[in-house]
């Protein structure tokens, strides 16, 4: 009948739907598959054959009751090696309908993720069709699929790759759908962050809490405090000044070899300065690391290498008053 009454498609779909709903005639839907799966390939590929209708058809009742095509598929699936591009859709769409109503989900059994799986393969195939316009249908199946989330996190970007390819596709259908489907994918990307004010409320409430507890303790804290260069000067004063006077005290020529060996290793290095302010700045570091003596040495060789610089000016009388003096300037005064 649906040969000769292609405007009845969906009234006899309706039919279909009642008669193995209401009345419990499920073996009635089996049937009508296989009628219309017999078909052959060279009928169905000449016009007038009813093609439209059978499409409509199939369209129709996948929509109405998806779960009961399943056991039938098999019949259905042969016409996607057909000649008819009409009936490729057809089929493509039944295949979308089971995956979008019945295969989702993480409860499906073992047969169900396999028979899943064996329907994308299908419809990844035919994105690559001969037709255009079972390419542009299969793209937007695929479409229905992502908007209702049924399309396996596996397949994300094995289908999105497909989808991108289609975009240099030479029918502009074909390529309207794949934008489409990219767009499917953006909108409802599994990985994407959804950062609305109302999520972000409580957490930013909980965080401020946090960093004004932290501001109350650190207020209650006493502060650290900071030890002056002129403090620490006063500290090791007396016994740097014991370091001077030891050392401008003269002493036999074997214990002044044996200083110079002991302690000059570190003031030799110092000879390839080129200026005074370098000079001056190791001086202070020898202090603050309590090697008195480098230091004094240092001071002491600094007057001879640099005659003319302000730092060692009160050096050309080498007592230990102006020793102190010119050592005290350069900690207090030279930042290290």
């Amino acid at each position: 009948m649906l040969q000769h009454f292609e405007q009845l498609s969906s009234v006899f779909a309706q039919a279909v739907f009642v008669w193995s709903t209401e009345y419990g005639v499920r073996a009635i839907i089996g049937e009508v598959i296989r009628e219309i799966g017999q078909r052959s390939s060279e009928e169905l590929a000449r016009e007038g054959s009813g093609v439209k209708a059978f499409a409509s058809f199939l369209s129709e009742l996948s929509g109405l009751v998806p779960e009961l095509i399943i056991p039938n598929i098999s019949v259905l699936i042969t016409h996607l090696e057909g000649e008819s591009h009409t009936m490729r859709v057809a089929v493509c769409e039944v295949l979308g309908e089971i995956l979008v109503r019945v295969l989702c989900g993480d409860g499906l059994d073992e047969s169900g993720r396999a028979d899943r799986d064996r329907f994308f393969d299908i419809l990844q195939e035919h994105l690559h069709d001969t037709h255009s316009h079972v390419r542009a249908r299969v793209l937007q199946v695929y479409t229905r699929i992502v908007n209702s989330k049924a399309l396996p996190l596996c397949r994300y970007s094995e289908v999105m790759e497909l989808a991108v390819m289609r975009l240099m596709d030479k029918s502009i259908n074909a390529v309207k759908s794949a934008i489409q489907l990219l767009a499917a994918f953006i909108a409802h990307n599994p990985y994407s962050c959804k950062l609305s004010s109302a999520d972000l409320k409580k957490p930013l409430e909980k965080e401020t809490a946090k960093l004004r507890e932290m501001k109350e303790k650190l207020e209650g804290q006493a502060p650290v405090a900071v030890i002056q260069a002129s403090e620490l000067w006063a500290a090791m004063e007396p016994e740097l000044l014991v370091t001077v006077r030891t050392t401008l005290e003269p002493t036999s020529e074997a214990e002044n070899e044996q200083e110079e060996d002991k302690e000059d290793g570190d003031v030799k290095e110092e000879k390839s300065e080129d200026d005074d302010r370098a000079t001056a700045v190791k001086i202070a570091q020898y202090l603050r690391v309590n090697k008195y003596r480098s230091a004094v040495k240092l001071c002491i060789k600094a007057r001879g290498w640099f005659p003319e610089s302000e730092m060692f000016a009160s050096l050309t009388t080498l007592t230990p008053e102006n020793l102190m003096d010119t050592l005290g300037l350069i900690f207090k005064g030279i930042p290290t």
